[in-house]
């Protein structure tokens, strides 16, 4: 987090969002399921430090999911992950 006298700033580095089973096949957009293991953290940073007025969050390799999930997001859950962080849309 990168904070001046106007602006806040979050910067994510590498991260994953959810850990997608190889049985689930899911093609990396939005969750259509509850029986994702979704990473709360993000969830906490923003109520505890947001809202931001901006947040850089990579996008890495995230095929295939069930073997990348876990450490890049995808970018349907990139945008689940931004709502998190920054707190709203605008």
């Amino acid at each position: 987090m990168l904070e001046g006298e106007t602006k806040k700033v979050f910067f994510a580095g590498d991260t994953g969002f959810c850990t997608v089973s190889r049985e689930s096949q899911h093609p990396g957009g939005v969750p259509v399921s509850d029986s994702f293991s979704v990473c709360s953290a993000f969830e906490k940073i923003g109520k505890r430090y947001g809202p931001f007025d901006a947040a850089y969050i990579p996008i890495g390799a995230y095929d295939p999911r069930y073997f990348m999930s876990a450490v890049h997001c995808s970018p349907g859950f990139h945008f689940i992950l931004l709502v998190y962080i920054v707190g709203y849309i605008q």
